[in-house]
């Protein structure tokens, strides 16, 4: 492929519309001549594939609102109600998927399509209320038209409420399904709207072309399409493409996650800067890619940052209106693709933006292969409480063409609308309109609070701000906190619990299992720990070490491999007062007797047949596997006081592994520690140094669960802040030179 055509795969589906625009489709060649035909009127009409999937989806949850799509204008002037009416008539009449409705026929659902559509404006007038409390009134009825769930196999899935304010200001909000609707459509359907408002207020015909095909006939195509060869081919690509994926994103939450998806979703909106966003272009500009490849590339690296993922799945939706008759055409002709971001080897954001464009474009190179097709072939483990293979969204909308072309003498505006409802975990949205660029953030509020995503919202655009002042940093190195925002944090003793001197790592994580003991603490592969479990095991590890000497100041060794013992075994030293030295069963067993022998352990704790690997060590070894658990008889109950302070050392880690720096007699690797007040430090937002090596700024309010996750990994013992495993305590790796452990 070209580097011309490259660019033009990497563009947003609303980008290349432009850029076809521009060039009069003369040059691009993207768009194939037409193929697609009409179908036979007497044979049943099969709905589109992502039709298929979402119909499915919502027999899964009866009565959702999920689907429900909106958009809603401040409409100001001599509005004719009579000729707003047989404009909605008219657009009902001349798309047959606006009058269409989905029954079934032996449980197998198909698109009906009414001979005669019709579609009833309901009208309120408000204008005899107190101005004080038309605003109230309006926005219930806004958001009691928006949610109301519509019946797929009854219809109609189109309705309109038109809200009369004053003399000449209305509101007018439209709601649609997804299954005949997308973003894209919206903007189609609303132009349309106007350019026939316009001639039928004049007493004017339609000066709309008639349509080449319709939705169905689309359906029909693509059904015939996709199939043998093509459809192998297609797959393939995806197959590979997503081979080996982490199709779950661990994001710390508010709350535990609910064992099904309730689909309840809120919005926060944030106008951007003028400045801000010439520099965004600027950058994209000299970089080589468009507005939405930067964008989605901060994405992943906000994301990285949150989770410590290394391998991260966003799911955007592209347009498959890839053909000359689909240009004009209303319905559902997005599709959900999945973009795999590569964010190992702690990149510079270029570097970064490189990859990102190549996945990009590979992606819209092979964009038409249905989401629903994708999920079939590959089969993920079903989970009721996620959307398979990505639990995030990214969005992209240009808005120059949104509503600023309707002339007359009426003027309209796009007000913000919330349907309250959401598929994912979190959504980020761009609007690219000239006179206010606006990110939303959309969340699920069963796993956030509103607070929470409001400081995503202003950490992503903190973000942003460094990306445009020096994107050749390293993504560890992008602020999520200005250093005002930083300053005053460090500077504000008294806040809370975080602040307390002598608050440490595992009394933090006994107060959290009090409020959520039944919540999963860890996850590994199909293993689930409570808190409850993990705090209660914990505690009897503590008293176990107690037993064979372990006190305040004592060091134990950790040597494991992936696995939920890993944190109790860290927790458990941390409750009896030691501080933790976590050993990499892949370093040579010379080093590893080294790091036990200098640090002066007092006690090891492994995984059978692990212990072998530092020799005959002579210090008391507990195993926490096996068919009897090593902790019986250890009694319930608290852990025995660690009698610690904040002061006393968490952890004892040993640098330069690789034995190239020169350490202890030019020949070891060098220990060092840090206090335990560094954790509660650190959730603060602060920052923690050892041996030179300063952490990256984390979130203001990072979880809990997560910082103990991290602490536990000796891989992140060897990397940046903010590396932690995808599922798991514990990734085996080697521990390499340190940056930032999270202390106890």
């Amino acid at each position: 492929m070209s580097n011309l055509a490259r660019r033009i795969s990497a563009l947003s589906p609303e980008q290349r519309a432009m850029l076809e625009k521009k060039l009069g489709r003369q040059k691009l060649g993207s768009l194939r001549p037409q193929i697609i035909q009409r179908r036979n009127p007497d044979e049943p009409c099969p709905l589109s594939f992502d039709q298929e999937q979402l119909w499915y989806t919502e027999q899964r949850y009866p009565g959702t609102n999920a689907f429900n799509l909106g958009s809603s204008y401040l409409i100001t002037g001599p509005v004719s109600v009579e000729a707003l009416e047989l404009t909605f008539a008219e657009m009902i009449k001349r798309h047959e998927v606006l009058r269409t409705t989905f029954p079934t026929k032996n449980d197998l659902p198909y698109q009906h399509i009414a001979a005669e559509g019709k579609m009833d404006l309901r009208k309120v007038d408000l204008r005899g209320l107190p101005e004080a409390e038309r605003e109230a009134e309006l926005e219930l009825l806004v958001a009691k038209a928006g949610r109301e769930p519509f019946d797929l196999a009854r219809g109609p899935l189109f309705r309109a409420l038109l809200v009369r304010l004053d003399e000449e200001v209305y509101r007018l909000s439209l709601t649609l399904h997804h299954i005949i609707m997308d973003r894209v459509s919206f903007s189609l359907l609303w132009r349309e709207l106007m350019v026939l408002y316009n001639a039928l207020a004049e007493g004017k015909p339609s000066p709309l072309p008639e349509l080449p095909i319709q939705f169905a006939d689309f359906a029909v195509w693509q059904r015939n399409l996709l199939q043998g060869e093509t459809l192998a081919a297609k797959l393939e690509y995806w197959k590979k493409q997503l081979a080996g994926a982490s199709s779950v994103l661990e994001l710390p939450t508010d709350r535990p996650r609910p064992a099904v998806q309730s689909f309840r979703g809120r919005r926060y909106y944030s106008v951007q800067s003028a400045e801000l966003w010439s520099k965004l272009k600027a950058l994209c500009h000299e970089e080589n890619v468009t507005l939405f490849i930067a964008l989605l590339s901060a994405f992943y690296a906000f994301l990285h940052r949150y989770t410590g993922q290394e391998d991260i799945n966003v799911g955007s939706p592209f347009s498959n209106r890839n053909s000359v008759e689909t240009e004009s055409l209303i319905g559902l002709l997005l599709n959900p693709v999945v973009l795999r971001g590569d964010l190992s080897g702690n990149p510079t954001f270029g570097e970064l933006l490189g990859r990102v464009r190549e996945t990009a474009v590979g992606a819209y190179d092979n964009n038409d292969l249905p989401f629903g097709k994708l999920v079939e072939e590959l089969q993920p483990a079903r989970d009721s409480s996620r959307n398979p293979l990505f639990q995030v969204t990214f969005v992209f909308v240009d808005m120059h063409d949104s509503t600023g072309d309707q002339g007359g003498e009426v003027g309209i505006k796009q007000v913000d609308f919330e349907v309250g409802s959401s598929r994912f975990d979190l959504m980020l949205g761009v609007r690219d309109r000239a006179a206010d660029p606006t990110l939303i953030l959309e969340y699920n509020p069963d796993l956030f609070e509103g607070a929470t995503a409001a400081r995503m919202l202003r950490q992503f655009e903190t973000m942003l701000e460094a990306i445009v002042s020096d994107p050749s940093r390293r993504i560890s190195q992008l602020p999520l906190m200005t250093e005002e925002e930083e300053s005053r944090l460090l500077a504000r003793p008294d806040e809370g619990v975080y602040a307390e001197s002598d608050v440490t790592m595992h009394s933090l994580f006994s107060r959290q299992a009090a409020l959520t003991p039944d919540a999963d603490a860890v996850v590994c592969g199909e293993e689930h720990l409570s808190f409850a479990d993990l705090d209660a095991h914990s505690d009897q590890l503590a008293a176990r070490l107690r037993r064979l000497g372990v006190r305040p100041g004592s060091v134990v060794a950790l040597l494991f491999e992936r696995s939920t013992e890993m944190v109790v075994a860290l927790l458990g030293a941390l409750k009896a007062g030691a501080a933790y030295l976590p050993l990499d069963p892949s370093q040579p067993a010379a080093r590893l007797r080294f790091m036990l022998e200098d640090s002066g352990a007092h006690a090891l704790l492994t995984h059978r047949g692990l212990a072998g690997r530092v020799g005959d060590a002579t210090l008391p070894t507990v195993e926490l596997d096996g068919d009897a658990s090593p902790l019986e008889g250890e009694g319930d109950g608290a852990a025995p006081p660690s009698g610690v302070t904040g002061g006393d050392r968490a952890y004892v880690i040993y640098t330069s592994l690789d034995g190239r720096a020169q350490g202890r007699r030019g020949r070891a690797p060098l220990g060092c520690g840090a206090a335990r007040g560094a954790a509660p430090r650190h959730l603060r937002g602060g920052r923690s140094e050892c041996g030179g090596a300063r952490a990256a700024r984390e979130p203001q309010r990072a979880a809990l669960l997560r910082r103990l996750r991290q602490a536990t990994r000796p891989t992140a013992l060897g990397a940046h802040a903010g590396h932690h495993p995808e599922g798991c305590a514990a990734r085996p790796g080697g521990a390499a030179r340190l940056s930032h452990a999270a202390a106890g």
